[in-house]
């Protein structure tokens, strides 16, 4: 062996790992950090201007439906309608209306 070739201590990859998850750690915090800086600014200064909150954007307009299965009525989005959903009130009345169209019967929960 010649000169300068040492050997790396057997924990030296622990090392490492234990180096970079502390900076990782760190530089998280401080991202955490400037995030909560800058929401708060946002706040501050649109209370400044008078605005309390984003206001929300309209999900699409409403219409009254019928359900397929126990003639409840709800309402539902018109896109949705247009797609074909929005025809059950319910998950549950979904489930027995496709078991009585594919089974003709209703058959209640597993296991009865």
């Amino acid at each position: 062996m010649g000169q300068g070739s040492e050997t790396i201590p057997d924990d030296y990859d622990d090392l490492i790992c234990e180096q970079m998850g502390e900076r990782n750690r760190r530089h998280r915090q401080q991202e955490r950090s400037l995030k909560n800086k800058v929401h708060a600014e946002v706040a501050a200064q649109l209370k400044r201007h008078g605005i309390s909150k984003t206001p929300a954007r309209p999900k699409g307009a409403k219409v009254d439906c019928q359900c397929k299965n126990c003639g409840i009525p709800f309402t539902a989005r018109k896109a949705d309608r247009a797609r074909g959903w929005a025809r059950f009130c319910s998950k549950s009345c979904a489930a027995i209306f496709k078991d009585r169209a594919y089974h003709g019967r209703y058959r209640g929960s597993y296991g009865s």
